[in-house]
């Protein structure tokens, strides 16, 4: 059994995953960009199994000396298919964001996802995992205070499966924890994650386990990591600027994250299964 203990949140590579065997620290590898940030284009695309619709937002850097800022690209050609004869071109729904209307996510099936700006383009493929399904969430009590409780989430590790998961807690609708796991070294092993918390009883706690495919998981892994060493250069400057619009993500146009798309584009695009995940109280 793997124990997984909670850390607090932060925008950084959390320590379990070493403990997991997960991928080594990155931003000693990550590489300064030589294209000029105006001209980089940065997409964050995603299809899950939920939601029956695929979400694209594509935008440029607003300016060289703000690069956690973006502006929507509005004029896109987006593309999406899959390997069993399905194609769609996706609508501009608001400034910025291109969803599917037809095209589904399953298990199994690989997905294409072609972005054409300006002449350029942008290609990315990636085939959805099948889900991993939470054993259990179960709230633990904390001593002496029966009204507060820590999360404890178990889940068993698919056997010669390679396991690429992506932990998140919300409370009262706000992200509380976040979390990546890989299986490394614990194939086939029940994982615990645990002291998560803690919550008061009446709070409005959601658990999304998502399962996402390995170029997914490499692009998160190394970003949280940049994440940390950049806030530590700047974390004061960057909480007075830092506009949480399109993208989720903040300095990849100054950094390298490792990206599933040609010609340059900065980003990702994740064809993931998505769980969702109450505490059960006795």
């Amino acid at each position: 059994m793997k124990m997984v203990k909670n850390f607090p949140l932060k925008p950084a590579l959390n320590p379990f995953l070493v403990v997991l065997g997960i991928v080594t620290s990155c931003h000693q590898d990550v590489i300064t960009l030589d294209l000029d940030p105006y001209d980089s284009i940065v997409i964050e695309a995603v299809l899950d199994d939920q939601s029956r619709s695929a979400i694209v937002n594509i935008s440029r850097p607003s300016d060289l000396d703000r690069q956690y800022r973006f502006r929507p690209v509005d004029d896109a050609v987006v593309i999406l298919s899959n390997n069993i004869g399905h194609s769609e071109r996706l609508l501009n729904s608001e400034p910025g964001v291109y969803r599917s209307r037809f095209i589904w996510g399953y298990p199994g099936i690989t997905y294409d996802l072609s972005v054409k700006v300006d002449g350029i383009e942008y290609a990315a493929s990636s085939t959805m995992p099948q889900a991993i399904e939470l054993d259990t969430c179960t709230p633990i009590p904390l001593e002496n205070d029966a009204a507060n409780y820590l999360l404890t989430c178990t889940f068993t590790d698919r056997e010669g499966v390679q396991d690429f998961g992506r932990l998140k807690v919300y409370h009262n609708g706000d992200l509380f924890e976040d979390l990546l796991y890989h299986d490394q070294f614990s194939d086939g092993d029940k994982i615990v994650f645990e002291d998560i918390g803690a919550f008061h009883r009446t709070a409005d706690v959601l658990v999304e386990m998502i399962t996402m495919d390995e170029a997914t998981f490499a692009f998160y892994s190394c970003l949280y990591d940049v994440n940390d060493y950049v806030s530590d250069q700047e974390n004061d400057a960057f909480e007075d600027e830092y506009d949480a619009r399109l993208p989720s993500f903040f300095p990849i146009t100054l950094f390298n994250p490792p990206s599933n798309f040609s010609n340059g584009a900065l980003g990702y695009f994740s064809v993931q299964a998505v769980r969702y995940y109450r505490p059960v109280f006795d």
